[in-house]
């Protein structure tokens, strides 16, 4: 199983951190979890563990995610 933090938009993938452990990151790109995903259908290493994914390089913080799906044209 894998968890992610709060999703967002980033256009392409970037640094993010996994772990069968608790990570400090608030937010996980779509695009990093999608990375994450094809990574762990080749890497035997989280076999029946729950991982955590985030991401560590370019994730906004709180108040750019509330201000961006504020803002969000529909």
């Amino acid at each position: 199983m894998i968890r992610s933090a709060g999703l967002f938009e980033a256009g392409q993938v970037s640094s993010y951190q996994v772990s069968d452990g608790p990570l400090d990151g608030v937010f996980t790109s779509r695009e990093d979890l999608a990375a994450c995903l094809l990574e762990q259908a080749r890497d035997s290493r989280f076999v029946r563990k729950t991982i955590e994914v985030t991401t560590s390089e370019g994730a906004p913080t709180l108040w750019q995610m509330i201000r961006r799906e504020a803002f969000k044209k529909s």
